[in-house]
């Protein structure tokens, strides 16, 4: 499983930059894309000059902002670095400088600070200002989770796919992240880009509204730690922290306990060899793979290349399912699935990355 979860953490990287676009580009949106480098950085350059130019315009300033944290979630397979975060920090005191208790600075905020309780003070404010703002519906959803508003959570995913808040390829993949998961799983999920385009999928399309989904970044906040415990039908005391929680939970629900390619590695670790393959998930227990479910579940996959970073989690599955065909010599197996996998490698530029590996022949 070392080997595998490697792939599943791929940067991506060595992709050719483009010039400053000529006009400003269509306001940033996290869960819209765009995804590639080319087109963040070409946006990057347009609001940073926006900003230069008018340095007290404020709805400016959250775009550049907006941009350049797509920018690091890109880089991180959903999630923010370190310097990334230091660096957007910067921006967000910029912006509560220049438009104090505004929308833009509390969002920024909230963003900065999530997923403490500090952000979501910094949420409330902003909703009180404006609560039908586009930037906001996200952050809604992932205030009504982690207070366990089930209206709330239904009424923002509703209107995040009504509003068209959400990529297509992002859609897709909640569908594929769904479907990896056992009937009545618990799915533990490390981000915005998987965890709330799969709510949406369950709220407003009724899609396997038997799996529990988590934010495993909420499970910092002791109440949603007890009522994904609870909810999960766990026995004993909830652990008091996130690891503890992804530690235990499997051993203490007969539910079937699922954890999304795109969590932390630390959250990941204990399962390394303690995991099975399902699709886009780990089954947390066991070993191995099951080679017939997963390449059933392969062949329904949309295998999309448009959801950005999270798109490089599916050439984990085609890659055990390629390595299980070499080593039964299924010459059938082989050829069909290394044809799909260089297929979307080729389109999310991962190809040299899997030369390097070993998984596809020079």
């Amino acid at each position: 499983m070392r080997a595998l979860l490697l792939l599943a953490l791929l940067a991506v990287c060595g992709r050719s930059f483009g010039q400053a676009a000529p006009s400003l580009p269509a306001p940033a949106n996290n869960l819209q894309g765009p995804w590639n480098e080319r087109d963040l950085l070409r946006n990057s350059n347009a609001w940073n000059s926006a900003v230069n130019a008018h340095p007290d315009d404020a709805a400016a300033r959250y775009q550049w902002y907006s941009n350049e944290r797509q920018a690091a979630l890109a880089r991180g397979n959903g999630r923010i670095a370190a310097a990334d975060a230091a660096r957007l920090e910067e921006a967000a005191h910029d912006l509560e400088r220049i438009a104090p208790g505004s929308v833009n600075a509390h969002l920024a905020t909230y963003y900065q600070h999530f997923p403490e309780a500090t952000a979501f003070s910094s949420l409330d404010a902003a909703l009180a200002l404006d609560r039908s703002a586009a930037d906001l519906v996200v952050p809604r959803m992932t205030r009504a989770l982690r207070q366990g508003d089930q209206a709330g959570l239904k009424l923002a995913a509703v209107e995040l796919r009504d509003r068209e808040l959400v990529a297509r390829g992002l859609q897709l993949m909640a569908e594929d992240l769904l479907a990896s998961v056992d009937r009545g799983g618990v799915l533990l999920l490390g981000g915005e880009l998987d965890t709330y385009p799969a709510i949406a999928a369950q709220q407003r399309d009724g899609r396997r509204t038997d799996v529990l989904v988590v934010d495993a970044r909420l499970l910092a906040d002791a109440a949603y730690r007890e009522r994904v415990w609870r909810e999960a039908g766990a026995t004993g005391t909830p652990p008091g922290t996130a690891q503890g929680v992804v530690n235990a939970l499997p051993q203490a629900t007969a539910r079937p306990v699922h954890l999304g390619l795109s969590l932390p590695g630390e959250l990941l670790a204990p399962w390394h060899d303690r995991s099975a393959l399902t699709g886009l998930t780990l089954r947390a227990g066991g070993n191995g793979e099951p080679i017939a479910e997963l390449a059933t579940r392969w062949q329904r996959m949309h295998r999309t290349a448009e959801a950005g970073p999270l798109s490089w989690n599916y050439l984990v599955a085609g890659s055990v399912l390629l390595r299980h065909y070499r080593a039964v010599n299924d010459e059938a197996g082989m050829a069909r699935t290394e044809q799909e996998l260089r297929r979307l490698a080729d389109r999310i530029g991962a190809t040299n990355e899997l030369y390097r590996l070993g998984v596809l022949p020079h």
